[in-house]
């Protein structure tokens, strides 16, 4: 496809630049020019996603939806160039800015062979801030905006510390691609097997006249050429089969090319939390910002579907205050913004709410994990299935099916209001019957009449308070990164079970929050299968949040229970949780006193 320009919306847009990459590999870019010729600052994304796919031919329901969740997102705008996950470049152009969108390779117009999360994508995007960096028209300013897989590889890319990347927003992206995404807690989630048949593929370079149309050029957003479906399948991976090899059960080259070091990375950067993105960007997203070693790092944090608030107002006015004082010199509205700031959730509250129409709902605070915390045991009591802040004396042991409910724990209605935020840890001794055993913890709360509250998640409706999973065969911790607080378990080694062996086991629970009132219930379920949430029925004319058939309502998309991975005659079987003088079950909850 060849590099041509149009004026349009007022802008100057090139199409189908080649930019040249280290192996010779040149990457297609869209580059959005303001319509007065001058120098700017660039930010841009690189993407697997289509770089000339309209958001709403490519996610029809995630598109609608945004019509309530995404306020500002269709004003001051044609709509024409929204795109799944990035910058909508009508907006910003007009504020002084070159947006760019890149092609990653064997997508969209850039010629190649589809390789997801590999080293090259990562290298080609240094290339590419050196490259803007080096153009006329560029102030020599780069920065980096995007959601989930363009967030993703802005870790790994920040890793390499390209001497021209200038500022990034990480909105929502996972920074271990093993413990984060494949295998949590050493267990296959079929997320991305899904995923990549469902989104990447259906814009693979080659698909032509098969494939999408420009609702901006009215050509083919997958390639000029109609390869036929064998030349298309020779020329990708086959990634969920590569994610699920036995070769890679445990960390291998397969992973650590896209696992960066995070403490290399000095750039100033948002990291965008989700609370409730439970299963893919939740945990990475926090690692990198504690982790990093940016002197201007900063986490902002919400609760609700995935990206919406990305495009809403309050994200894209946050953007716009950093990347004016990062790119531009401009200070005038990110002066005095906080390093942290906390959505606070609370049972009853709208989960999807922006900061300006959330008053109280937001804390700034100066660092993460608060240093005020106070990790606190809340103990498993087998006598009564209770939880409480008291050692329990019963001693005894309980049984459950692999594939099933399991056992839930309740406490006493809470005599007074408290909040936990941050890292969350389940310690338990545990036996199976075979010679392994998954544990699935579920952190529920109940409120009066038992009603249970959820939050609206990224990828689901109606999602726990937080989710935690771990394979005891997987249970090997790392005593330099381990702490009293949060396990950080190696995936080295294996180290199976002997039928009818207790184990002591430390169970990473992903971090979490909420201000539990007085009167509600803390719950905590341990099973052997993905957490299941029957309470709500979705109205028929409601728009979904996952348009997929394999979802569960209560953890989405992130389902667990590959055949080959989980076969029944290993997992299904009887798991039991033993309670004696030395063997004291325990939830850890950083509970966070008033300031």
């Amino acid at each position: 496809m060849e590099t041509f320009r149009q004026v349009r919306e007022g802008m100057r847009i090139d199409f189908n630049v080649p930019i040249p990459t280290r192996d010779g590999t040149p990457v297609m870019a869209n580059i959005y020019h303001p319509e007065e010729e001058g120098v700017y600052p660039v930010i841009f994304n690189y993407g697997i996603y289509g770089k000339d796919l309209h958001y709403m031919d490519g996610y029809t329901n995630w598109y609608e939806r945004l019509k309530n969740h995404g306020p500002g997102f269709f004003t001051d705008t044609s709509g024409i160039h929204h795109c799944w996950e990035v910058l909508d470049p009508e907006k910003w152009c007009r504020w002084g800015y070159i947006i760019a969108r890149i092609d990653s390779r064997g997508t969209g117009q850039t010629p190649g062979y589809m390789h997801p999360y590999c080293k090259k994508e990562s290298e080609d995007i240094y290339d590419a801030i050196e490259w803007f960096a080096a153009q006329p028209w560029c102030n020599g300013k780069v920065g980096m905006s995007g959601t989930s897989y363009h967030a993703v590889h802005m870790w790994t890319a920040s890793s390499y510390q390209p001497p021209h990347l200038a500022a990034m927003v990480a909105w929502e992206g996972h920074s271990d691609i093993y413990r984060d995404a494949f295998r949590h807690g050493g267990i296959l989630s079929q997320f991305y097997n899904h995923w990549y048949t469902r989104q990447p593929v259906r814009v693979q370079y080659g698909r032509g006249d098969k494939g999408f149309k420009s609702r901006v050029t009215g050509q083919n957003v997958a390639g000029g050429s109609d390869l036929s479906e064998e030349e298309l399948q020779a020329n990708r991976s086959y990634y969920g089969t590569e994610i699920a090899s036995p070769d890679n059960v445990l960390i291998t080259d397969f992973h650590r090319q896209t696992m960066p070091d995070l403490t290399k990375i000095q750039a100033p950067f948002i990291a965008m939390v989700n609370w409730s993105g439970q299963g893919l960007h939740l945990r990475g997203s926090i690692e990198a910002y504690v982790k990093a070693s940016s002197e201007h790092k900063h986490m902002y944090s919400l609760v609700g579907p995935h990206g919406d608030l990305y495009f809403a107002d309050w994200g894209v006015n946050l953007q716009k205050k950093f990347f004016d004082n990062y790119l531009r010199g401009d200070n005038s509205g990110w002066k005095g913004m906080p390093k942290v700031q906390l959505r606070t959730v609370r049972p009853g509250q709208p989960m999807f709410t922006p900061i300006e129409d959330a008053p109280g709902r937001y804390r700034d605070e100066a660092e993460f994990p608060l240093a005020r915390t106070q990790y606190t045991k809340f103990y498993l009591d087998c006598a009564n299935y209770g939880i409480s802040k008291e050692v329990p004396s019963a001693k005894g042991k309980l049984t459950y099916r692999g594939f099933s409910e399991g056992v839930t724990f309740l406490s006493q209605p809470a005599e007074e209001e408290f909040e936990f935020t941050g890292y969350i840890k389940g310690k338990v001794f545990v036996s199976s019957e075979t010679t392994d055993a998954d544990l699935f913890l579920t952190v529920r709360l109940f409120g009066p009449g038992m009603k249970e509250t959820v939050l609206w998640g990224s990828n689901c409706q109606n999602v726990p308070i937080t989710i935690g999973w771990q394979r005891a065969s997987h249970r090997k911790q790392d005593p330099k990164l381990t702490t009293e607080e949060r396990p950080f378990l190696t995936h080295d080694e294996l180290w199976p079970l002997k039928p009818g062996e207790i184990v002591e086991m430390d169970v990473e629970v992903l971090p979490g929050t909420m201000i539990v009132p007085k009167g509600y219930r803390l719950g905590l379920t341990i099973s052997g299968q993905d957490h299941r949430y029957t309470g709500w029925k979705k109205p028929a004319h409601q728009i979904p949040v996952v348009d997929d058939p394999e979802r569960i309502d209560g953890i989405g998309p992130f389902i667990h229970n590959d055949p080959q991975d989980r076969p029944a005659e290993i997992f299904d079987c009887n798991v039991t949780l033993h309670f004696d003088d030395d063997k004291r079950p325990y939830l850890l909850l950083p509970v966070i006193p008033k300031k």
